[in-house]
């Protein structure tokens, strides 16, 4: 099972992926806010763990883990949002555009706020 370190290994990892996309290759944008979701998932998964000392495998888990903790309610939208938006981004033909970025860096730094509070 991964600790809260792994996760934060994953973070770290998954924004300097985001960082290459959106700096090298604006063509790119589409994966830059998939990198944002997965960093979200993470967040999310290292306050499981830290919280529960549980691991939540797929977004299933992670979407009940969401409804039986109150204290996630408030990003609970924001975490929806940019999954939508990911979603988007991989399965639409549309491109994703420097303001679609833009939002989605928003949700996550929202995301990253409210996880950082409730494990400070």
């Amino acid at each position: 099972m991964p600790t809260g370190a792994e996760h934060c290994q994953k973070i770290t990892h998954n924004r300097a992926f985001v960082s290459l996309l959106k700096t090298d290759e604006p063509s790119f944008l589409d994966w830059a806010v998939t990198g944002l979701f997965h960093i979200a998932v993470h967040q999310i998964e290292r306050y499981a763990w830290e919280k529960a000392r549980q691991h939540l495998r797929t977004h299933y888990t992670r979407e009940q883990f969401f409804a039986r903790n109150p204290d996630l309610r408030a990003i609970w939208g924001d975490y929806q949002h940019l999954k939508t938006q990911s979603e988007d981004a991989r399965y639409e033909v549309s491109a994703t555009t420097a303001e679609d970025l833009e939002e989605a860096e928003n949700l996550l730094r929202h995301i990253e706020t409210h996880v950082e509070q409730l494990l400070s």
